[in-house]
């Protein structure tokens, strides 16, 4: 999908959201460029949106992206992790349209950039430094995490679009448990990294995953990727409330990657940097 394009359907869905007063969320699907509208089946059609499996399926193979509004001003104008899970399952793009801001969000299951379109005045920040590409690690610093964006700019996912963007390498993803409680203190990263090209390895070198553990846990519960080994920095989102930014591996952060036999955090390498 050229991104341009969806500007053709934002009208369309502001008409249909007009049929209904703008008082309830409306959705639908793009298949093959033709735009259809589904009926909205949520308990609670005023604050969220569910389309019925079935009218998934009739097109499954061929959606180009679905799409739903928020229609309330107390309704985020960005897509929520909810959307994105969706979107990451069923592996079609999903697109939202805030019908009293006027912000569009967009994600793309499978692309490096998690805001390939995202048109929301407060949160410019988002938006990753595209004039630099994807090859540039700039482009992957600045982006914002809080509990809107939980699956899409946490931890595990700027790792994930930095393999992916930088390395054409994917690495696969998991499904996010809930916030409340995040994390207790035997979680882990539900990641098998081994199923994805990686080995354990003892040395540190750029592009490893050095998996950290945060918070008082006892298991990896964060991961990193070693972007310039000899100047001991490295790439990750420290957390809910900061950016992600590249750090140096030091005191607090080295700190919570154990070492030994009995060592729970593991450096990992991918078998294309063997």
């Amino acid at each position: 999908m050229i991104l341009t394009q969806i500007d053709d359907y934002i009208g369309a869905i502001f008409q249909e959201s007009g049929r209904h007063n703008h008082k309830k969320e409306v959705c639908g699907i793009v298949s093959d460029d033709k735009f259809i509208v589904t009926q909205n089946i949520a308990d609670n059609p005023h604050d969220d949106f569910q389309i019925n499996a079935s009218e998934i399926g009739a097109y499954f193979g061929k959606i180009d992206f679905i799409w739903h509004t928020h229609c309330r001003d107390t309704h985020p104008d960005l897509l929520t992790p909810s959307d994105v899970a969706l979107s990451r399952k069923i592996q079609v793009p999903i697109l939202m349209v805030h019908i009293v801001t006027n912000a569009v969000d967009y994600y793309e299951p499978n692309n490096f950039n998690p805001f390939p379109l995202s048109r929301c005045v407060s949160h410019q920040v988002l938006i990753p430094n595209v004039k630099v590409g994807a090859r540039n690690i700039k482009f992957y610093e600045g982006w914002q995490s809080n509990d809107l964006l939980w699956g899409r700019s946490d931890c595990f996912e700027t790792v994930r679009c930095y393999f992916l963007g930088m390395h054409g390498i994917e690495i696969g993803n998991f499904d996010r448990p809930p916030l409340q409680g995040f994390p207790a203190p035997d979680w882990r990263t539900p990641w098998i990294a081994e199923k994805h090209g990686f080995i354990v390895v003892d040395d540190i070198r750029d592009n490893d995953i050095l998996e950290i553990a945060l918070n008082g846990g006892e298991n990896a519960n964060h991961l990193a990727v070693v972007v310039d080994a000899q100047r001991g920095l490295i790439l990750h989102q420290p957390g809910f409330g900061h950016l992600s930014q590249v750090s140096r591996l030091g005191g607090y952060w080295r700190d919570r990657i154990a070492v030994g036999e009995d060592r729970r955090q593991r450096v990992l390498r991918h078998s294309s940097f063997c």
